[in-house]
């Protein structure tokens, strides 16, 4: 949950970032010229300011015309709202209001990325445990081996030489197989992670251990896949599995407490008073 929360303060971050630069543009009120972008009335979007906004070297002709029409939206109302007597004290109260939540809000991101967040296997390994029931898992889980080829022999071959010896082998036979475009170890996916459904489908039959029949999961690419654990639901995955997961709960109770200190060494140095 505070990591949600933490991606959702980013998220209206970057957009209140975005609508102050263009707000800030479309009040532009300059003398009529020839090096502008866009117009509408007295009001320019020039070369540079458009240049702000989008990387024009990289960006294709369909997003600058979207850039260019945020741009007259924003402005025609912009006008309109000025006509009509808008930008007035509600109006500055409101953006000086989101102006000082945007600060705010970079102030803490700055903080933030200045810190280094990095934990040994025995801090990990003491907040999984402290935190256990939190990792349960909502419906039925796996752990999987999984390749997949774009030569349908070569998915073959690995999977027979999988069965024969097993599957660490074959994959060190593979290893540099320019046939191969996906490949991972001890993924940990939850029943409704695993696509398309026909894939789905053959992973709820395998027995742990077991390795699938070659699938066609899309065409011209050929999937193996390997059980290596089936977790109930309802269940607490073991710690390996789930590491990364753990990891990400760790970074956001760490950057949670670096706030909540960071604000109160700010109570700390302030004079405060609230009148009842």
């Amino acid at each position: 949950m505070i990591s949600s929360t933490r991606h959702l303060s980013l998220r209206v971050t970057k957009v209140l970032i975005v609508f102050f630069l263009i707000a800030s543009l479309g009040c532009k009120k300059e003398p009529e010229q020839t090096d502008y972008v866009a117009k509408v009335n007295n009001s320019y979007l020039t070369r540079e300011e458009f240049v702000s906004l989008v990387d024009t070297s990289t960006t294709n002709q369909t997003r600058k015309n979207e850039i260019i029409r945020i741009w007259i939206q924003r402005e025609l109302l912009y006008q309109k709202a000025e006509r009509e007597g808008i930008l007035k004290e509600e109006y500055n109260l409101t953006v000086t209001r989101s102006a000082r939540q945007l600060a705010g809000a970079m102030l803490i991101d700055k903080m933030l990325k200045a810190e280094n967040f990095e934990f040994d296997q025995k801090e990990i390994k003491a907040y999984y445990d402290e935190n256990i029931n939190e990792f349960r898992v909502p419906s039925e889980a796996f752990v999987l081996n999984t390749v997949e080829f774009i030569d349908e022999d070569k998915a073959i071959t690995f999977r027979n030489l999988a069965i024969e010896s097993d599957w660490r082998k074959a994959t060190t036979q593979f290893l540099n197989d320019q046939s191969i475009v996906n490949q991972k170890s001890n993924q940990f996916l939850l029943a409704h992670e695993i696509n398309p459904a026909a894939l789905s489908r053959i992973v709820n039959e395998l027995y742990p251990q077991e390795i699938s029949i070659v699938i066609s999961s899309k065409p011209g690419y050929y999937s193996v896949v390997q059980l290596i654990e089936k977790i109930a639901a309802g269940s607490t995955p073991a710690l390996e599995n789930i590491k990364q997961e753990v990891e990400k709960r760790l970074i956001a109770v760490k950057r949670q407490i670096l706030i909540d200190e960071f604000i109160k060494d700010l109570y700390s140095k302030s004079e405060i008073d609230i009148k009842n």
